[in-house]
This record gives structure tokens, sequence and C-alpha cells, in this order.
């Protein structure tokens, strides 16, 4: 998925739910698209699977926060 501002929430709402839990709400996918967008051009991240693991991680607990 391209990481942009008008990501679709949806999709990333999926994507984030790494455990199938449906436990993802709205809010945090829009904070979560926000922590992606803000930190993409630093980290060189184009799409959702240019993001490591351990960075995707770290920015789904703080989404979550």
């Amino acid at each position: 998925m391209l990481i942009e501002s008008s990501m679709n929430l949806e999709k990333l709402t999926e994507h984030m739910d790494v455990n199938n839990n449906g436990d993802i709400t709205p809010n945090q996918a829009k904070k979560m698209r926000q922590l992606l967008v803000f930190h993409a051009n630093a980290f060189e991240w184009k799409k959702t699977q240019d993001v490591d693991d351990s960075d995707w991680f770290r920015l789904l607990k703080s989404a979550k926060d």
C-alpha cells in the first residue's frame, strides 16, 4: 500500500490487525497513517511493504497508545 495522507483507512486497519483480532479502532488507523506519512521520507518508505517489521511494530504500538 502506498504511504500517503490519503491512504485508505479500512485497508490500513486490515494491515495493522496482524493477529486478526479486529481490535484496531478508526482513531488508531488515523494515527498510524499520520506516523507513516511523517516518517516515510526519513526512512525512505514508499509503501507499507518497505517498513521493516521492527519499525512497523514500533509505530503500531505508538498508534495504539
